[in-house]
C-alpha cells in the first residue's frame, strides 16, 4: 500500500528593521496558497509592518542624535530648575508638583535626563507643545512620578532605561487643572505609544 504523498506548506517569512534592530515576521498558511497571492500578501504584509513599526520607532531613530536632550523648557506652574551638562540634564523641583512646556522631549541613547523631586509622591507634568514625537533612547530617572504628554507620538526605544518612582506616558491631552487636583482625565485623538525598553518603578509605582 502506497503512502499518501505530503505537501509541505512553507511559511512566509519576513524580516523588518527596527532601529538596530531586527524583526522576523512569520505567516503559516493552513493551505497551499499560488504563488502570485504568496507574493502580493508578503509584500503587503511588509508594507504594513513598515508602517506600523516604521512610522514613528525607525524613523524616530535615525534622526535622533545620540547625545540629544529636551529643549525649549518653559516652567508653566510650580517650582523647578532645568540644567544642562554636556549630554546630562537635571530638573531640580522644589515644589510637589510642577509642568513644564517643552519644545520637544527627545533623549539620545548617550543622554540621560534626572528628575531630583521632593519625595517620591511628587509628580511633574512635561508637555510636549509642537508637533514633534518623542523618542526616549537614554536613561531617564526620579525619585517620583514623572509625566510625558506628547501628542505627536511617544517611543520609548530599544536599549532606553526608565527608573522613576511612577511614569505615565500618553498621546492624550490632560488640563493643568486636573493634573495638580490628582485627576486622570485624558482627552483628545491621541497617536503611537511605544515600548521597547526597560520601565522600572518601585514596588506600587505604575
Amino acid at each position: 500500500m502506497e503512502k499518501a504523498s505530503r505537501t509541505t506548506i512553507k511559511p512566509i517569512v519576513m524580516t523588518v528593521r527596527l532601529g538596530g534592530r531586527r524583526m522576523t515576521l512569520t505567516w503559516r498558511p493552513r493551505k497551499r496558497v499560488p504563488g502570485l497571492l504568496k507574493a502580493l500578501l508578503a509584500r503587503s504584509l511588509r508594507s504594513l509592518a513598515g508602517v506600523v513599526l516604521g512610522g514613528l520607532s525607525t524613523a524616530a531613530l535615525a534622526q535622533i542624535a545620540a547625545n540629544a536632550l529636551p529643549t525649549g523648557g518653559q516652567l508653566v506652574a510650580g517650582q523647578a530648575v532645568i540644567s544642562q551638562l554636556s549630554n546630562q540634564m537635571t530638573v531640580s523641583q522644589g515644589s510637589d508638583k510642577a509642568i513644564i512646556n517643552w519644545n520637544t522631549f527627545n533623549i539620545g541613547s548617550a543622554a540621560a535626563v534626572n528628575f531630583q523631586m521632593p519625595s517620591s509622591t511628587s509628580a511633574v507634568l512635561n508637555r510636549v507643545i509642537t508637533n514633534n514625537p518623542s523618542s526616549l533612547l537614554g536613561t531617564l530617572t526620579g525619585n517620583g512620578r514623572i509625566w510625558l504628554i506628547n501628542p505627536a507620538g511617544i517611543m520609548v526605544g530599544p536599549g532606553a532605561t526608565i527608573d522613576v518612582g511612577g511614569f505615565i506616558g500618553s498621546t492624550l491631552n490632560v488640563r493643568n487643572e486636573d493634573f495638580l487636583a490628582d485627576r486622570l482625565n485624558f482627552s483628545g485623538p491621541g497617536a503611537a505609544v511605544s515600548n521597547f525598553g526597560r520601565i522600572t518603578t518601585p514596588q506600587g509605582g505604575n
